[in-house]
């Protein structure tokens, strides 16, 4: 996770808490702003890293598919292959839990909390959100136990427009990302860049900062992205703002 800001601080400290242990974990924040990325890095960097991060989308799945999905990976069946495998699941990853229907949640509340510890250790849960989960209950959309369930450990990811200290460091790091392996190499940005994109309010965070980098990099002729190289998207967003 790339950052230097009082923001990003706190959110490196809450990874380096879930990396420690095996327990469940809920990441909040705006679309964008990377929150499968910081899951990802917790499992990848703790205990059941050789084993298989499995993200499932509770906003794009269709219910039955999500639920017999969920049923297959938290079977005996599954829990009988080699746990050293990369077939066997070590992180069931649920985005846009918000969306979870509620037999799905009756069972991963079955799973989780009436077969005991060993399964709670065994795969770990983590899931993700555009709002805050607790803001669910208020409209029934979440049942209170799997509130409960989800959130022993919380971390908000700041949008992109509150952690501006970081814009310089992200916008290096994305176009050294897209500089490796390429022909095309590209040094930095140009000053004319910087006044517009600490302007400008990003809606679509990281992914929208990701995008216009690589496209105005496509474009530029130098070894520098001026302001002449930002796509049209991005110059009409900034004009409207």
């Amino acid at each position: 996770c790339v950052g230097q800001s009082e923001a990003m601080q706190r959110v490196w400290t809450q990874i380096q808490m879930a990396k420690s242990t095996r327990g469940v974990v809920h990441i909040c924040g705006e679309p964008g702003t990377g929150k499968e990325h910081v899951a990802r890095t917790i499992h990848y960097e703790s205990d059941p890293k050789k084993r298989a991060f499995v993200p499932l989308d509770c906003r794009l799945m269709p219910a039955r598919e999500l639920k017999s999905t969920l049923r297959r990976l938290l079977s005996s069946e599954s829990r009988d292959i080699d746990p050293t495998s990369a077939l066997h699941p070590g992180t069931v990853y649920l985005a846009n839990v918000e969306e979870t229907p509620r037999d799905v949640q009756e069972l991963l509340l079955d799973a989780y909390r009436h077969e005991g510890e060993a399964l709670k250790r065994d795969i770990r849960l983590m899931s993700s959100s555009t709002r805050q989960i607790s803001e669910c209950m208020g409209d029934e959309t979440l049942l209170e136990r799997f509130y409960w369930l989800l959130t022993p450990l919380e971390i908000h990811i700041p949008s992109l427009k509150q952690r501006k200290d970081d814009l310089e460091l992200l916008c290096q790091h994305f176009l050294e990302m897209e500089n490796k392996g390429a022909d095309k190499q590209m040094t930095g940005f140009a000053a004319d860049v910087w006044p517009q994109f600490r302007e400008y309010n990003w809606p679509g965070n990281l992914d929208e900062l990701l995008n216009v980098i690589v496209e105005a990099r496509h474009v530029a002729g130098g070894s520098f992205i001026t302001v002449a190289d930002l796509p049209m998207r991005f110059r009409s967003g900034y004009d409207a703002q």
